[in-house]
């Protein structure tokens, strides 16, 4: 999970190549010159080797970068795409931009992956989390009434929509907010392939660290947290497989136990506020779930703050509840 800072791209090793026009491209590309792009490539997307062959999973590494940066997807790497690469790499990450947490905690018995489960409690404590983000304008609503209320939260993107929204998801690390990774484009991990599910995060940790600077968290949301949001067959059967999945990666499980259900709620945000106190009711408190592409998140979040305050709930991060569950120092409640 380590972000490794290699030294600035050269993009001077490549000039001359194909009497200046594309640089590499698939079939015609010598080993020399796509070395030094794989070596670049590494510090964004750390599975690719470097073997000299612009096959197609550099090819797709290119285009993630590509479109993390605005440029044309077309996977050819031309003097454009060169320089947006090495400026990415070589840029140091924003200074607000929260670090990981220091404690590696071991699974606990029965977990496949260290984490946050369905089904753990944490009563008294509440942890505001936000899935399928970052989307420009219901995001940045969500993230304006977060700053009016004094609370962090965490998002937990799409890597196919960061590139749609870089600068709204550097605005809620600027703020102080969480980053955490739910995949590329919202698959059902427990019928996906351990290849699909390690390419998921894989894409969309790269395309974190060509906006921020580096992957603020290790943790990580399944889609629909399966197969994690059972624990009865079938869904309990895909555990220990998606969990070594993850936990070879170095990343950690962050489910939830309150769901607003806000998604089935368009334009009745009153109804979203009222199941997330049905939720507390059964769960007693841990990581709430809302959904900040849709609009009645942010409609819905002030309810939920006045629910959380008047059942006397100290609003915190996950963090927290970690060491709430494992020991060990988690950060003091936010509000």
């Amino acid at each position: 999970m380590a972000d490794p800072r290699p030294e600035p791209l050269d993009d001077h090793a490549l000039d001359g190549l194909w009497d200046g026009r594309e640089v590499l491209q698939a079939g015609r590309a010598r080993a020399d010159a796509v070395v030094p792009v794989q070596r670049a490539l590494v510090a964004l997307f750390h599975s690719l080797r470097i073997d000299g062959d612009y096959g197609p999973r550099t090819q797709r590494a290119v285009q993630v970068a590509q479109a993390a940066r605005g440029l044309a997807t077309d996977g050819v790497v031309s003097r454009r795409t060169l320089q947006a690469l090495a400026a990415a790499i070589s840029s140091p990450p924003l200074q607000v931009l929260p670090t990981m947490p220091g404690i590696q905690y071991p699974a606990g018995p029965g977990e496949p992956v260290a984490g946050i489960y369905r089904f753990d409690r944490y009563p008294g404590y509440l942890a505001l989390t936000f899935d399928d983000g970052p989307r420009a304008g219901r995001t940045d609503a969500v993230l304006d009434v977060l700053a009016a209320a004094g609370v962090r939260a965490t998002f937990y993107v799409l890597g196919s929509r960061v590139s749609q929204a870089p600068d709204t998801l550097r605005a809620a690390v600027q703020a102080g907010h969480r980053v955490g990774l739910h995949s590329w484009d919202h698959p059902d991990f427990s019928k996906a392939s351990d290849h699909e599910i390690r390419d998921q995060l894989e894409r969309t940790a790269g395309v974190v660290r060509l906006t921020l600077g580096a992957v603020p968290t290790p943790y990580v949301r399944p889609p629909y947290g399966s197969p994690f949001y059972s624990d009865q067959p079938p869904l309990r059967d895909h555990w220990a497989r998606v969990g070594r999945v993850l936990a070879a990666q170095g990343w950690m499980l962050t489910m939830w136990q309150v769901d607003s259900w806000d998604w089935k709620y368009p334009g009745d945000p009153h109804r979203a506020v009222q199941r997330f106190a049905e939720e507390l009711d059964r769960a007693g408190g841990g990581a709430g779930l809302l959904h900040d592409i849709h609009s009645q998140a942010a409609e819905a979040l002030p309810g939920i703050l006045d629910l959380a305050r008047q059942r006397g709930l100290a609003i915190c991060d996950e963090d927290t509840l970690l060491a709430l569950k494992y020991g060990g120092r988690g950060d003091a409640a936010l509000t």
